[in-house]
């Protein structure tokens, strides 16, 4: 295997014909090349065929190359040269030929895709390209001046399929288990389920297993308030990343989520509290002077100290998504700032702002590309309700505050 690997990684370019696997959707740079991420399982050159199985990244052109669904074998004459080990660098000189289409869980995921961009068509621009990208994670129709916006405004992830993602369609499964008065072992029975039905339904792609298991870990910590155990869940997930797939762990990727989940393990749930309270005892402040003014009696339900206003409700939720954009960009921004990456104040902002629409936009567009192929009009239906939360999103992102404030592309889903 090693030797097969020599063919490709040697200090000086080979041209070869290359069948890889394409392991997730092809992205498009800024430069207009196409990045895929694949598994070469097949090199020839002249009469010897070498078998291995090695991870590759391919920087191709074309719509061809584009719109290569993952699962897909394909087949071209490329160029080699050696990447960041164990990973080698392809480039085709060839137009792709199909061996085989997606299988399995692969084909799943493509068909979800197809359904989804199908009930998108009609939506305005540009929310018909960005309901694809915010709920699967496919970006390949978003326009390139929108996709600059939300790079700049520290919203990338929002483009991409994220712990954020799952963590919503875990949060939304838990709460109509708990409302229909579930028992716990049920709630979470359920809840795993929905979290396999999503990562299976976008693709058992190394990011989305990985959005997966830090996703769980933020959800258990914010919903029992179990630190210690939560930080070890993700120490375990880290050793096992570690030992199967070596090369993630390296990804700037892979640490930036570690680092986001570790610290909304740890400060997440005190920042809830922390604003859910001083939200609650401002309303109750201003109900009070409100009753006082028309001469009516304070409730005990308004003291402002808040002792006695239900925890649960809109304060509740609003206070945990905002305390999650703050704890998480707070938690990256050393990271960032160490790879060179410029870190705004602003994103925090605009990821606060966002915050409280980009749920509705993953629940009730994975709703609908889900209930596509049963009933095309009730997807329809809820496709058109994220529109608002689309236009939103995309009209934060473009809001211009500090022209030196914008980022850089750091290649990540959350």
């Amino acid at each position: 295997m090693a030797h097969h690997r020599n063919v490709l990684a040697g200090s000086e370019p080979v041209r070869a014909t290359v069948t890889i696997d394409v392991r997730a959707i092809p992205r498009m740079a800024a430069d207009g090349t196409v990045v895929i991420n694949a598994i070469v399982v097949e090199v020839g050159q002249g009469q010897q065929v070498s078998k291995m199985r090695t991870s590759a990244t391919v920087f191709a052109s074309g719509e061809a190359w584009l719109w290569l669904e993952p699962g897909t074998r394909v087949r071209s004459v490329m160029t080699t040269g050696s990447g960041h080990d164990p990973e080698v660098l392809l480039t085709p000189i060839s137009a792709p030929r199909t061996i085989r289409g997606p299988t399995g869980l692969f084909a799943l995921a493509s068909s979800v895709r197809t359904n989804l961009h199908s009930v998108a068509e009609g939506l305005p621009e540009p929310t018909d390209s960005l309901l694809p990208s915010m709920v699967l994670g496919d970006q390949r129709r978003v326009p390139v001046e929108l996709n600059e916006n939300f790079l700049a405004s520290g919203l990338s992830h929002l483009a991409a399929v994220s712990g954020a993602n799952i963590a919503y369609v875990l949060g939304a499964t838990l709460f109509l288990m708990s409302w229909s008065g579930a028992p716990r072992r049920m709630r979470l029975g359920v809840g795993a389920a929905a979290v396999a039905a999503f990562v299976g339904v976008v693709g058992p792609e190394p990011s989305v297993m990985r959005a997966g298991a830090m996703a769980a870990i933020s959800v258990y910590a914010m919903a029992t308030g179990r630190s210690r155990q939560s930080l070890a869940l993700l120490a375990a997930v880290v050793l096992v990343f570690s030992v199967a797939s070596p090369h993630t762990v390296r990804a700037l990727g892979f640490i930036l989520s570690v680092a986001a989940t570790a610290g909304i393990v740890i400060a997440a749930r005190p920042c809830e509290r922390a604003l859910a309270g001083a939200i609650r005892a401002v309303d109750a402040r201003l109900r009070s002077r409100w009753r006082r003014r028309r001469g009516m009696a304070p409730r005990v339900s308004e003291r402002s100290d808040g002792g006695t206003v239900s925890r649960r409700g809109p304060t509740t939720i609003l206070s945990a998504l905002v305390a999650l954009a703050v704890v998480a960009h707070l938690s990256t921004a050393p990271i960032l700032a160490a790879t060179g990456r410029s870190v705004s104040p602003w994103a925090i902002a605009k990821n606060i702002a966002v915050a409280p629409v980009v749920p509705w936009v993953t629940v009730a567009g994975t709703a609908a590309a889900a209930i596509a192929p049963a009933s095309p009009p009730v997807a329809r239906v809820l496709a058109w309700s994220c529109v608002p939360s689309l236009w939103w999103t995309a009209t934060v992102s473009g809001i211009e505050v500090d022209s030196t404030g914008g980022g850089e592309r750091v290649g990540v889903e959350r």
